[in-house]
């Protein structure tokens, strides 16, 4: 059984995407028969709408499963990646889960670059995109027949107008001593395979490295990160790198240079606070088959962590104090009384 529930505002653009008046309607649909998998819910005049989904039918004690929120856009309409870059505001999502379970990060799928009105750059999806989570049960459940899984889904749409919706969707799903696969298993899968993996093993030399720029009185406010890599294998090409977010200023896409060994992306980092860390520096690369016959798969993964290195602080050092000779002012008076 699938419960929803939705509130959503309007939010129309004028000279750029942000509101210059809003509406606010809530309805609360009723609950429908559905299989464990879920179903869609919510308003049909929205242009997204929310289901949840897990990949097994049935939970088993002990036995991990995923679980997933898939969003489903009208033809034209984006939401966003985890770093929206210009764009809105990305998904976020409040699980409520049985007592004992445990769930982890999101698993982003790769983001599609999208230049919106006003040559705004932004990182997001189209069509489809499931955001599913590892489900940890506990060794013993101690609950009735079924399970309910709740989640909260805040979201923003966009199009030449943005739409922001919160929607709640509640999955039912039994337990008992064998774990069984779902309809929704293969889709789940293939939103992790589009997901970023480990760093493949034909790259090497991975290098991440921070250059702050001058600090200004003890704070560094810029910086560079570049990130270089090498790889044996020429016949890939770097298509695409997507800078993640950073919690205080903002990081550039990167300039990309290349070379018969591998690649470097250089980015610009400005408008830092004393918050600031190169431990929150982060990017997807994403790779591609080049002179192929063949579609390929991108191969997308993620590079993290930097080679810090001390920031400059000339403009905080004070300056040496100017020393005279011990004797300077006896030397001086003798010259003195010397020329009268």
């Amino acid at each position: 059984m699938l419960k929803s529930m939705k509130t959503r505002s309007r939010w129309l653009a004028a000279a750029t995407r942000w509101a210059i008046g809003c509406c606010v309607l809530a309805a609360l649909a009723v609950p429908a028969p559905a299989q464990s998998l879920g179903g869609l819910g919510g308003d049909s005049e929205d242009p997204l709408r929310v289901s949840l989904v897990a990949d097994v039918a049935q939970v088993r004690a002990g036995e991990p499963f995923y679980l997933g929120v898939q969003l489903q856009l009208d033809k034209g309409w984006h939401t966003y990646w985890h770093n929206p870059k210009d764009g809105g505001d990305p998904p976020r999502i409040d699980w409520q889960l049985p007592e004992g379970f445990a769930i982890g990060p999101l698993v982003w799928p790769l983001p599609k670059r999208t230049v919106e009105p006003g040559d705004l750059v932004s990182y997001g999806y189209t069509n489809q995109v499931i955001l599913q989570a590892l489900v940890t049960p506990p060794e013993e459940i101690t609950a009735t027949a079924t399970l309910q899984f709740h989640a909260k889904v805040t979201w923003q749409a966009c199009d030449e107008v943005c739409v922001y919706g919160t929607e709640s969707v509640t999955l039912v799903v039994p337990h008992g001593g064998a774990s069984l696969a779902s309809p929704a298993q293969g889709k789940l899968a293939a939103a992790r395979a589009a997901a970023p993996r480990p760093i493949p093993s034909f790259l090497h030399n991975v290098d991440a490295r921070w250059q702050p720029a001058t600090a200004k009185r003890g704070v560094v406010r810029a910086g560079t990160w570049t990130v270089r890599f090498e790889t044996a294998k020429s016949q890939y090409e770097l298509q695409r790198v997507f800078p993640h977010a950073i919690t205080e200023g903002a990081i550039s896409e990167p300039t990309i240079t290349s070379s018969a060994s591998g690649w470097t992306a250089t980015f610009a980092i400005d408008g830092l606070s004393a918050k600031f860390t190169p431990e929150q520096l982060g990017a997807l690369f994403v790779l591609c088959a080049k002179n192929s016959d063949k579609p390929a798969a991108p191969i997308s993964f993620v590079v993290t962590g930097v080679t810090a290195e001390k920031p400059p602080t000339n403009d905080t050092e004070q300056p040496k104090p100017v020393v005279k000779p011990k004797n300077a002012s006896a030397n001086g008076e003798a010259r003195e009384r010397k020329n009268r």
